[in-house]
């Protein structure tokens, strides 16, 4: 439990392996059936299901990112540093 929330994690496995050198900068958004993964400046849209992530799209972004953050709605936030989100 964090304050009020239960947190419950969960092993989401990628269709297709993924590789990447970096290991700790990935930042994950998920929205009803679609998970968005952001590292650096490339934002990919993945298809979320029980078997599994499956790719959909990738867009590279102007400049790198440190934050993605999204609300109720489907709304996506990036940031280059999260300072300027605060």
């Amino acid at each position: 439990m964090v304050g009020f929330y239960t947190i419950v994690p969960e092993y989401i496995l990628f269709k297709e392996a993924q590789g990447v050198m970096q290991i700790m900068d990935h930042q994950f958004v998920k929205h009803d059936d679609q998970v968005y993964h952001l590292l650096e400046n490339k934002l990919d849209t993945y298809k979320y299901s029980e078997s599994g992530l499956e790719f959909v799209s990738s867009m590279e972004l102007e400049r790198d990112c440190e934050y993605l953050s999204g609300d109720d709605s489907g709304m996506l936030y990036l940031s280059p540093e999260i300072y300027h989100l605060m």
